[in-house]
Order: structure tokens, then sequence, then C-alpha cells
């Protein structure tokens, strides 16, 4: 009876070879794009703290507890978002340097670039130049993404329906 011969499974780093140009290891540049997603990610926490702060400010203390103040209205999603994606868009835009590093980095030492050039894979030199970038763009959107998500949820969510001004639907597509 034939046997089916199965391919090696790869590993990680085996799979991760070519993103970077010769000589550049992957994991230093995995190390940084992760730092830099968990700052980020900790600058994003001043939501939290902004609009527990004016969560606060609705209720008033009396003698029998926590009363919402009639007529207290919570500031606007857009407005407790300012400049909390600030850290995600600066690593964003750290990527365009980083692109060009790596194609920089071709023309040094041993001027890999004319190598790069007479491969048979025209498209080498981009994928060397450009996955990590590029990776780095769509991560740092796509956990700006999930995190407005979580923080407009938690908006809806925990403030009192007396106290919602009117069209945040439409400000959470504004912002």
């Amino acid at each position: 009876m034939p046997t089916c011969r199965q391919a090696p499974v790869k590993s990680f780093q085996q799979r991760t070879e070519g993103w970077t140009p010769l000589g550049i290891p992957w994991q230093g540049e995995r190390s940084l794009l992760t730092a830099g997603m968990v700052v980020s990610a900790l600058i994003s926490l001043t939501f939290c703290a902004r609009f527990m702060d004016r969560y606060h400010s609705l209720y008033e203390m009396t003698e029998t507890g926590r009363v919402l103040i009639p007529g207290a209205q919570m500031e606007s999603f857009a407005s407790l978002m300012s400049g909390v994606l600030l850290g995600f868009l600066i690593m964003a835009l750290a990527m365009i340097p980083l692109a060009a590093y790596h194609y920089g980095y071709h023309f040094q030492g041993s001027k890999s670039i004319y190598l790069m050039r007479r491969l048979p894979s025209k498209h080498e030199l981009a994928r060397r130049c450009l996955t990590v970038p590029v990776l780095g763009v769509l991560l740092a959107a796509a956990a700006a993404f999930l995190l407005v998500c979580i923080y407009y949820l938690m908006y809806i969510v925990i403030t009192p329906e007396p106290a919602l001004a009117p069209g945040q639907w439409q400000q959470f597509w504004s912002f």
C-alpha cells in the first residue's frame, strides 16, 4: 500500500525568514512591534480614566446614596476619544522610515542590492523591505479599531440612558 508523504511543517522562525533584509533579525523587529503595540494600548487607556471621571461627575452623593444629577449629560464619545489613538497613529507612521531603512540597508556593507536585483523573483526586494512595515500598519489599524469598538460599547452600556447625549452612533463614525 503506497504511503502519502507529508511536507515537513515549517516553524514560525522558518516561515518569517524572508520578511526582513538579510542580516536584520526578525526577532528584533518583532520585539519593537510588540513594544509599540503595548505602549499604544497603554496610551489608549486614557479613555478609561476620562470616561470614569466624567461618569462619576454625573452623580451626587445624598443621605440615601448616589443619585444621578437631574439634566446631567455625559460628554460626547468623540470628545472622550480625543488623542486616545495617538500611539497607534505614531506607530503606523513610524513604519515609513522603517521601510526606508530596510531599503537603504541593502546598499550598506556587501551591497546586497545587486544580488536582490538579479534574483528570479522580482518581488523579493519589495517583500523584504515592506512586509514588516505593512504588518505594523495593519496591526496598529486593527488594534485601534478593536479598541474603538470596545470603548464605544463601554460608553453606551455604562452611561445611564438619561445622561446619554443624542446622536452618539453618528459620532462613533465621525470622530
